[in-house]
């Protein structure tokens, strides 16, 4: 075998003559063989041949029983010096002839059977018969030598040893040739690896000989040395780094020796590095800090990494110093941890300043909790004076109807309910001739058209319409219509954009009146007549007061415009503020704070928020009763699949069912109708959230012939004991930390069902789900 540091050169060489050789000898081998069987093959045949042909020779000799003349035929061997011995058995098998004729019985086989056609190591037989016209006369048996074959091989191997000798004399110089193709490559290799490790030069590159694997080699082996090029760059950059930094790097072994120590450990703790190489890193460990190394060994040798570990080390002038540290195990490439590395930050100043935004954090927490209180008593203010003026204008002397321009009834004065028999909870909501139609036994009646005609008149010039006293019968509760007469007023409420908010339909009644003018018209009754005159002054008189009731009335209304935007926007103001500065000391001191301040802000922010919400809701609910309806056909299908599509966004992964039949069209305000579809759906998500799998269902049923739409799902429900407060504003009958809400969302549902002249109930038991209800006047009813 070749010795491992044997040139390449001479392994390539080894190697094809080796190949050669092996070839050679294995053709040859082959070939030699081939020509062993064939000499073998021929010999056999050339040995039956020639008894053969002595065979005729022998015929007479065996008739006449005449053994001398078969040993004289058989003498004739003798020319041939290959041949052995000869002989002829009779027809009985006895030794008839011989050759040699002095050779021993047993130089032959001792009967024919014993003689056979076989070729041995050093000598060859043959058998023949001798026959005569079919019949076998005898036996011939001769035994040559293989000198024949010898004298082949002799020259067989003179003919290889040549052949052997001239293919590696070419095979030598062919491959001395060829060999440079192979190892100029490697060569060029080795000298490029050579002078890399020498110089630690990554820069040089091995020159590319070919395309073939050595070329794919050299390509490797320059992408490498690329490779650890950028390494080795990166290398120097990171030792360049840990050189540079004002951070504590350390790394030590097992059992605490410090094994590197850079500059920046070197001024975090004030030892240089050749005062700690060598020594434990207990000398920078305060004393009852010493158990801190045991637990963190621990650590490390099941694999865990430790970050921001935040403790006390001494400096080497003995004071102590805040650091926090990250510390990785070191492993080697079986993956067992060798050593320990450790980054140390100083920390004192940030310390210093967490405890003084803590200090912050407390006076920013009362001062929140100070100007919550304020917010809380706004809000107590603004709903008292909702109350207020509430009151005041149910109270207020007079008749009068508050109306959208849609000619919706949103407010009523008690004096009107009284006048016209009816119920505040009867007419609200609901549009001014279904309350208030003609009656249908005076075929005379023209009440509705002359109202009508006076509140088309004041929303297209937008001035204050005095009507002339109308005839205008009043249904009592029985269905019965009573005569009635009524002087009328209607004006216009302008809001913020001079767009006609309300009218106002302001009337006196004058029955009374009317009936006594008749009689004096027609019994001429002086007495009467002053009667009559007087109550013509009280008319006016009251025109009067209506027309006071009517500015105090618009007072009213731009008080209430006045103090929604203060709410919009002073009440708004303090709080962006309470969550804006909140937002930014979280951003830009989170990582100072304490968990339990970072909490703080947090409550803190969740609080202003959530009443930035409650202030958003208030307002959208005292809104609903001045927004003007835009009624139109409403394709409720569309609208409830538009909503639950936007939905379908924000599921978090929750396996919800959900179900819709087929829902009837309607007429009504499309963006009013979504939100009510947006609030309920919202509830039913809210309250299935509990669920594993919630189901909510949307359809429409029929009661007593009227369309009800419906919205059913399986979460919390609640107590119909407590259904009263269920479209209350602020009425929650679930706690917050159970169900977020501001508890408007189904105050603002119902005033939108009653503005569209519906009504809104709910069916519930408690962790049996809830099924919500409302009707509302369909396409196809209108």
């Amino acid at each position: 075998m070749l010795h491992k540091n044997t040139p390449i050169q001479k392994k390539l060489m080894a190697v094809i003559l080796l190949t050669t050789t092996l070839a050679l000898l294995v053709s040859g081998l082959g070939f030699i063989t081939f020509e062993i069987i064939t000499i073998r093959g021929n010999m056999m045949r050339a040995l039956e041949t020639r008894a053969n042909i002595i065979a005729p020779n022998i015929q007479n000799s065996l008739l006449r029983r005449e053994p001398a003349a078969a040993n004289a035929v058989l003498s004739g061997l003798q020319k041939d010096p290959r041949m052995i011995s000869a002989c002829v058995f009779d027809d009985a098998g006895r030794l008839f002839g011989r050759y040699p004729a002095t050779a021993p019985d047993d130089a032959f086989p001792r009967s024919p059977d014993e003689a056979a056609d076989h070729f041995g190591r050093d000598f060859v037989t043959a058998v023949s018969p001798v026959l005569l016209d079919g019949r076998q006369l005898g036996t011939i048996y001769l035994k040559s030598n293989l000198s024949a074959l010898t004298e082949r091989y002799s020259g067989y191997a003179m003919i290889s040893a040549t052949i052997l000798l001239f293919s590696l004399l070419t095979a030598f110089f062919v491959s001395k040739a060829l060999q440079k193709q192979i190892s100029l490559p490697i060569l060029t290799l080795a000298d490029t690896a050579r002078a890399v490790s020498e110089h630690g030069d990554y820069s040089v590159r091995a020159t590319k000989h070919g395309a073939d694997e050595l070329g794919l080699l050299t390509d490797t082996f320059n992408h490498m040395l690329a490779r650890i090029q950028e390494q080795n760059r990166g290398l120097r950059q990171l030792a360049a780094i840990i050189e540079a930094t004002d951070d504590g790097i350390i790394s030590k072994t097992l059992d605490g020796i410090i094994t590197s120590w850079n500059p920046g450990a070197e001024k975090l703790f004030g030892y240089r590095a050749d005062e700690v190489m060598g020594k434990s890193v207990i000398m920078i460990i305060p004393q009852e800090l010493v158990h801190e190394e045991a637990e963190i060994l621990k650590r490390l040798t099941r694999g865990e990494s430790i970050e921001h570990f935040e403790t006390v080390r001494l400096r080497k002038d003995g004071s102590r110093l805040n650091i926090s540290a990250s510390i990785s195990p070191i492993k080697d490439a079986s993956g067992n941890v060798v050593s320990i590395s450790k980054i140390a930050r100083d920390i004192t100043a940030q310390k210093r300043a967490e405890a003084q935004i803590q200090q912050l954090n407390a006076d920013l927490e009362q001062r929140v909790i100070a100007r919550t209180a304020e917010l809380q008593a706004a809000n107590r203010e603004l709903q008292h004076s909702r109350a207020e003026l509430k009151s005041i204008f149910e109270s207020l002397p007079g008749l009068y109807l508050v109306l959208t321009p849609e000619l919706e009834i949103v407010s009523v004065s008690d004096a009107y309910l009284n006048a016209t028999m009816t119920t505040r909870a009867g007419i609200l909501h609901r549009n001014l001739f279904d309350v208030f139609p003609d009656n249908p036994a005076d075929k005379n009646a023209d009440g509705v058209s002359n109202l009508r005609a006076s509140l088309d008149r004041v929303k297209q010039n937008g001035t204050a319409d005095t009507m002339a006293i109308q005839k205008y019968d009043v249904r009592r509760p029985d269905g019965v219509f009573e005569e009635r007469y009524w002087s009328p007023i209607n004006s216009p409420v302008f809001g913020a954009d001079r767009e006609i908010k309300y009218i106002v339909h302001r009337v006196e009644e004058v029955t009374e009146f009317m009936r006594r003018k008749g009689q004096m018209a027609s019994n001429g009754n002086a007495a009467l007549s002053a009667r009559v005159q007087q109550m013509e002054a009280e008319i006016f008189q009251s025109s009067q007061k209506l027309q006071a009731t009517n500015q105090q009335l618009e007072a009213a209304n731009k008080e209430l415009e006045a103090f929604s935007y203060s709410v919009s926007h002073d009440l708004r103001a303090p709080l962006r503020a309470v969550d804006g500065f909140s937002q930014a000391v979280e951003e830009d001191y989170a990582a100072q704070l304490p968990e339990e301040g970072r909490r703080y802000l947090k409550t803190i922010r969740q609080g202003a928020q959530r009443m930035g919400r409650l202030i958003d809701d208030l307002l959208t609910f005292s809104r609903l009763s001045r927004k003007p309806m835009l009624p139109q056909a409403v394709n409720m299908d569309t609208l409830v699949a538009e909503v639950w599509e936007e939905f379908g966004a924000v599921n978090d992964g929750r396996q919800i069912q959900f179900h819709r039949d087929p829902l009837p069209s309607c007429l009504g305000d499309r963006a009013l109708l979504r939100q009510v579809w947006t609030n309920l759906l919202a509830n039913a998500r809210k309250y299935t959230g509990q669920r594993d799998v919630a189901e909510i269902a949307v359809g429409c049923t029929l009661q007593d012939g009227e369309p009800v739409y419906f919205i059913r799902d399986n979460g919390a429900g609640f107590d119909m004991q407590y259904a009263d407060k269920l479209f209350g504003v602020f009425q929650r009958l679930h706690h917050a930390h159970e169900f977020e809400g501001t508890g408007v969302g189904l105050a603002i549902v119902q005033r939108i069902i009653h503005r569209h002249g519906g009504r809104i109930w709910a069916e519930s038991a408690p962790d049996q789900g809830a099924t919500f209800y409302f009707t509302i006047q369909t396409e196809k009813t209108a």
